[in-house]
């Protein structure tokens, strides 16, 4: 634990993530920055006071840690959405880009064969009309596998429909 703030145990090994902490200047923000790079994260800091900045990221250096400071300026918010667009990711599993279906709209059908295009299926999570609930690996395995038995033909009932 680092002053007030217990480490969770998603956060017991952070080695090739990358964090970014804004507000690192304040005192949570810098205990937050220095218990991410203590659990192997590089961290990325961005702060109004620029003094403080550089005092940190040189405190987490010589703690063995990887920081390095966004020179920023917090209250232009068209630079703060432009870092934001280039530095952000989803943390969800996108799906549904090739959505399976009856309808229209639905680029391929039941049996994953792409509509308009003989020969060629899609056996990957973007047939998914909408994310599930958990974690979209297992789902994922059970289209490839599916997929597999309509282009084998060991589920000739089905593909035949």
């Amino acid at each position: 634990m680092d002053g007030m703030i217990e480490r969770p145990a998603a956060f017991a090994d952070l080695t090739g993530r990358v964090a970014f902490v804004t507000g690192a200047s304040s005192g949570l923000g810098e205990r937050f920055a220095r218990v991410l790079a203590s659990c192997g994260a590089k961290v990325a800091v961005a702060a109004r006071r620029k003094d403080r900045l550089d005092a940190l990221v040189a405190q987490i250096t010589a703690a063995g840690g990887t920081a390095f400071a966004i020179a920023l300026d917090m209250g232009d918010d068209a630079a703060l959405d432009q870092m934001i667009r280039n530095r952000s990711d989803t943390v969800y599993h996108p799906v549904g880009t090739a959505r399976m279906g009856s309808d229209a709209d639905a680029v391929c059908d039941p049996q994953l064969r792409v509509r308009g295009v003989q020969g060629l299926y899609i056996a990957d999570a973007s047939v998914m009309p909408r994310l599930v609930s958990g974690n979209t690996n297992a789902p994922a395995m059970m289209i490839g596998e599916r997929c597999a038995r309509f282009i084998t033909g060991r589920d000739r009932k089905t593909a035949a429909a």
